[in-house]
């Protein structure tokens, strides 16, 4: 072989060894991932179950107090505790709801008070908090775990005390880490060992025999039919070897067969010499006939390379049309094919002012052939604005059709007609650009020579302005579907988080209904009279939450679909008031909260509404009131007549004042409900049903904040004001 052929099949190796890097590369890159995810999980599982055994110790000794199966002195014995939750143990005391220190591993700190101890803090103890607590510390490179059990006494749903034990969590901390870097190199030792033999067996079943193959076709191509492959094996290599020794069987015979052929080639040439002379006269003659009809046909081909021209350039400007959806690209595009195609030394593109349909600009898409010679009609027409009907412009901008102007000496229109014939322009043309019959732009050339008055040359020119008209078309549809799509958005995502949270609403009540009448059916004997009267008091509390929670939900829904109808009478606002506040009593006192009444209405005031409805608007608002206005605060109810002989009522709180844009999201439906609630209980519709139930009645609901809300003995918060009609 030549050194050439030689360098051929070095290189042709070097690319089946580059192959096999990349097989392996595959491999290992899929092993990785596979190891990794499963590594991931691995780790997760190990350290979550080394987690939870932590955990249940810390919990089986709150359990074991709360069931008074261990003593609470127990917590001021190391001994006993590290025998119960291990060698981790750091500390271990008893703390009473007021916060003192009654039993402790450190016999130093019996009898004092938590808020003087640094390292623990008021809020862990919080007399609310009715559920074990596990509190991870990090301090400095330790680590420590937490757990804060209440204790209650019988029947009492307030803890009286609480149990709290401390564990040094470093040494688990380590584990975790000494876990993951053992399954890391695992991992990667397997990895190692899987390429190495997926390697040996690549190497010996295929890439060997694919490098004999490419060989074996580098022999061939330089002519060497010598060679065979051996093909032994029945799979797909074995098809393709004896593939390729077939094709070298039909490759010799070929080569015979072109020899052959050559030979009788040779022969048939001698003879076509004599022929051609003979044949070369008659063409001649043929010529000549010809010449004398392509003549006779020159208009014809003039008029069609003509039109295919026109053809040609409305093609470029669909295309571009087509291409971008940039208004600006588009016109620039459709500016210099026309300039190209014309060879027009000036053109520039107008479009339409602001929100004004009767007055052009300048647009950027300016051209100039020469900035010296045709810079000065550039600068004029950018300083002034063209209303319609003024100039060539003006005039294409109220009929939408490509107009042409000759512009004369003694015929001066306008100052940008004597400066383009000052800069020996003398035709204009003018192309509206359209969106339907609008036109949104014009584009206007500028010529030296004579531009005839073709009417090809205007049909192109409107289907240019509509082509390029298209792009703008395709941009405003772009904007309604991309806003109707976002509104289906919005909706969608309002109507996914309003059903998971009315799932959770729902099931709390329904948890309280089972739990309490499965409690009552395994204490069937054994409970008194006044804790089943207790029991069944909380069943029937949470059915009728549920209702409440369904009856707002239909409300809600007949509103939307203007349904609702309400039962209307003639009541007394005062009574019902009043009523109202009292069945919140409870709550306001929990609350500790202040409430400041002025009802400067008489008694036998009456409004024509439903009673039903005016009470759960005023329940709603003092609801809200109480829980955001914060507890130990003022609250302000205020009745006063309007002066159409309606009611206002105004319920003021001393909260945090809301943004303006929160005072008016918080009556809309759905609308970032979450935000607004905090840790408050309830769908979040409650404002929203009170302000339809007002505006159904013909009233309304505001909300004013800071400083253009009431003040409440001295300080501002948010207030909101219901107003109803008489009738």
């Amino acid at each position: 072989m030549s050194e050439q052929t030689h360098l051929k099949i070095g290189k042709r190796r070097f690319l089946f060894g580059g192959l096999t890097f990349k097989v392996l590369s595959i491999v290992v890159l899929a092993q990785l991932l596979i190891l990794s995810v499963g590594g991931y999980f691995y780790v997760g599982q190990l350290t979550r179950s080394i987690d939870a055994t932590v955990e249940n110790r810390l919990r089986s000794v709150g359990a074991l107090l709360q069931d008074s199966q261990l003593k609470y002195t127990a917590l001021s014995d190391r001994d006993v505790l590290t025998e119960l939750v291990g060698d981790e143990l750091l500390d271990g005391m008893v703390v009473g709801v007021n916060g003192t220190i009654y039993h402790s591993i450190n016999k130093s700190l019996l009898g004092q008070s938590i808020s003087k101890l640094g390292h623990l803090k008021l809020n862990w103890f919080n007399p609310t908090h009715v559920e074990p607590q596990l509190i991870r510390l990090e301090e400095g490179d330790e680590t420590s775990i937490v757990s804060i059990t209440p204790i209650f006494t019988l029947n009492s749903t307030r803890p009286f005390l609480f149990a709290y034990i401390k564990l040094d969590s470093t040494s688990l901390t380590q584990e975790k880490q000494l876990i993951m870097i053992e399954t890391f190199f695992a991992a990667l030792a397997c990895i190692l060992l899987t390429s190495f033999i997926i390697y040996i067996f690549l190497h010996r079943f295929i890439f060997k025999r694919i490098r004999s193959a490419a060989d074996f076709a580098e022999n061939v191509a330089v002519g060497d039919y010598s060679s065979k492959l051996k093909a032994f094996a029945h799979d797909e290599l074995g098809l393709l070897e004896r593939s390729l020794n077939q094709m070298v069987f039909e490759l010799k015979e070929r080569s015979h067969k072109n020899d052959e052929a050559e030979r009788e080639l040779k022969d048939v040439n001698e003879n076509l010499e004599n022929r051609v002379v003979e044949r070369t006269t008659e063409l001649s003659k043929a010529a000549h006939d010809l010449m004398l009809e392509a003549d006779s046909h020159k208009k014809t081909t003039d008029a069609l390379k003509k039109q295919g021209a026109f053809m040609q350039l409305l093609q470029r400007i669909i295309v571009a049309s087509n291409e971008t959806n940039s208004i600006d690209e588009a016109w620039k595009v459709g500016l210099h094919a026309i300039q190209k195609h014309f060879r027009w030394p000036v053109g520039m593109v107008f479009t339409l002012k602001d929100d004004h349909r009767d007055i052009m600009s300048l647009s950027e898409n300016v051209y100039l052939e020469d900035l010296k010679t045709y810079g000065e009609l550039a600068e004029y027409s950018s300083e002034f604005d063209i209303h319609m009907g003024e100039g060539l412009v003006g005039s294409v901008l109220r009929s939408g059709r490509p107009q042409l102007l000759r512009m004369d000496e003694e015929v001066k229109s306008n100052n940008r007609e004597t400066i383009a014939k000052r800069s020996g322009l003398g035709w204009s043309f003018a192309i509206p650009i359209l969106v339907g019959r609008e036109v949104v732009a014009v584009m206007e050339f500028f010529s030296a020579v004579e531009i005839e008055q073709d009417s090809e040359l205007f049909e192109v020119a409107r289907d240019i302005g509509i082509q390029l008209g298209r792009v703008m078309e395709r941009r405003r549809a772009e904007q309604l579907i991309q806003e109707a799509k976002m509104n289906s958005d919005v909706a969608n995502y309002a109507k996914t988080e309003f059903i998971s949270k009315l799932g959770h609403e729902l099931r709390t009540p329904i948890n309280a209904i089972v739990g309490f009448g499965q409690l009552m059916q395994a204490q069937a004997d054994v409970v008194s009279s006044e804790q089943r009267y207790q029991q069944l008091e909380t069943i029937t509390r949470a059915g009728r939450h549920l209702a409440r929670l369904v009856d707002q939900m239909t409300d809600l829904a007949r509103i939307e679909a203007g349904e609702l109808k309400l039962d209307t009478q003639h009541i007394q606002v005062k009574t019902v008031i009043k009523e109202t506040l009292k069945k919140l009593e409870s709550l306001i006192d929990m609350k500790n909260i202040n409430v400041i009444e002025n009802l400067d209405i008489p008694d036998d005031y009456t409004l024509n509404c439903d009673t039903a409805v005016l009470e759960q608007i005023i329940t709603s608002l003092l609801t809200n009131a109480i829980h955001y206005g914060g507890a130990s605060q003022t609250i302000l109810l205020q009745l006063s007549s309007t002066a159409t002989d309606g009611i206002q009522i105004v319920i003021a709180d001393q909260g945090k004042p809301l943004t303006p844009v929160d005072s008016q999201e918080i009556f809309e439906p759905l609308a970032r409900l979450d935000r607004h609630r905090g840790l408050v209980d309830g769908l979040g519709i409650g404002l929203t049903l009170s302000r339809e139930y007002a505006q159904v009645m013909g009233g309304d609901i505001t909300c004013q904040s800071g400083a253009s809300a009431l003040d409440v003995d001295g300080k501002r918060g948010n207030s909101f004001i219901v107003t109803l009609p008489k009738t």
